[in-house]
């Protein structure tokens, strides 16, 4: 409708202003995070470290912390693990189940979340899971899982199986064959799924307002207390550290899965 030569520019432009759209209100908080005012205010009256110093000099904050890095790292391990092998099974299996199979493992990333945390708080109320570490990284890993299974059926795909046939040729059983050649042959996919699954837990809050039972609070799910008890610019500073961190695992992500290509 435009031509060819308008339609260059047209993209671009459009893309920019797609991205300068979602970015802008995450890049906001930045500035705020620094004020030296009491409340939110944008721009900011003057700029300096306090509400940094006010974060990392809490408890509180620092135990949801330190809670959020342990259950999101044991969310991407365990995500990683059950995702990698199911990816692996799939990609050999012929059964006519298979595509069911597929759609299960994605069935968390289209079934609403606060169906997922509803139903995962009345079955571990009744298993004495709720308020635990342990109903947290069940909880998390159920939603982790999509990622990390799609990312790693994604670089399967493109697998030469004759490597793993060779290893078998030459006395290797199925075990030594996936440790010693499939693994390290997908370590980027296999990496790009922990990145992954680390970021969904690191990032939950569904989950944890319903299985933290108010006890075992992580990381976003303090920020939601903070939100509704006391909006201060300590929300804005722990948002920065939350942005820097998540950036910094989906550009490492990005970078393994582009080298993996």
């Amino acid at each position: 409708m435009v031509g060819t030569s308008s339609g260059r520019l047209l993209l671009p432009a459009y893309s920019g202003i797609v991205i300068v759209f979602l970015v802008a209100p995450a890049l906001v908080v930045v500035p705020i995070a620094f004020t030296t005012s009491p409340f939110l205010d944008f721009p900011p009256p003057g700029y300096g470290l306090s509400w940094f110093a006010v974060y990392f000099g809490s408890d509180v904050w620092l135990g949801a912390t330190v809670r959020s890095f342990g259950v999101a790292l044991a969310t991407a391990i365990l995500a990683t693990l059950v995702g990698g092998l199911a990816a692996l099974a799939l990609a050999r299996s012929a059964s006519r189940w298979r595509g069911t199979i597929f759609a299960l493992f994605l069935a968390p990333m289209i079934v609403p979340r606060i169906v997922i945390a509803v139903g995962l708080f009345y079955l571990f109320a009744r298993i004495g899971l709720v308020a635990t570490d342990l109903g947290l990284v069940i909880g998390h890993t159920v939603l982790a899982l999509p990622f990390a299974f799609v990312t790693v059926a994604a670089v399967v795909k493109s697998h030469d199986w004759r490597l793993d046939q060779a290893a078998a040729t030459l006395g290797a059983n199925r075990f030594k064959t996936l440790l010693l050649v499939t693994v390290p042959l997908l370590k980027g996919g296999l990496v790009s799924a922990f990145l992954f699954a680390f970021i969904t837990s690191f990032d939950e809050l569904t989950i944890a307002i319903f299985v933290s039972g108010g006890v075992k609070t992580t990381l976003p799910k303090q920020m939601w207390d903070d939100m509704i008890l006391q909006l201060n610019p300590t929300l804005a500073a722990v948002s920065v550290v939350v942005f820097l961190i998540v950036m910094s695992l989906l550009l490492v992500a990005e970078r393994l899965r582009r080298a993996n290509r």
